[in-house]
């Protein structure tokens, strides 16, 4: 069961490193691409953000079900789950679809609402990797 915790430690903090570099770094950047070449830019950078984080992305959400099916009664394990449950919900309603819009070009109203609405996504992956961090620390 070590294994998993620390795996599960890993995936939590990974993201967080990413989120962070992605609002403070990535997303400001959108500002400076070509506009020819927005588009194109847009597909690159969704595949290859998939590619690094749908990997750390599974292994928290596996990870942290295998830990509350052994744990189903322990609150932090509780507690970082509906933070992720918020992260994903997050992702999938608010990121994925400007990210969508995105896709056609650059839209300056878009690539805003992304940095504005990236910054809850920041605090969640933050919040998650200290409670994961405090979760390893007590050993479940």
């Amino acid at each position: 069961m070590e294994w998993v915790l620390h795996a599960h430690l890993a995936a939590a903090w990974f993201m967080a490193g990413v989120i962070w570099y992605v609002q403070v770094v990535h997303y400001p950047s959108f500002a400076w691409v070509d506009r020819r070449q927005f588009a194109a830019f847009e597909a690159s950078h969704r595949a290859l953000t998939s590619f690094v984080v749908v990997p750390a992305m599974l292994t928290e959400l596996f990870t942290g079900l295998w830990l509350l099916w052994q744990h189903p009664t322990h609150s932090l394990l509780i507690a970082e789950l509906v933070l992720l449950v918020m992260i994903w919900g997050t992702t999938f309603l608010v990121s994925v679809p400007l990210h969508e819009r995105l896709s056609h070009g650059y839209d300056e109203a878009a690539a805003k609402r992304l940095v504005l609405t990236n910054w809850p996504r920041c605090a969640l992956w933050s919040a998650r990797a200290v409670l994961v961090l405090i979760l390893v620390k007590g050993t479940v």
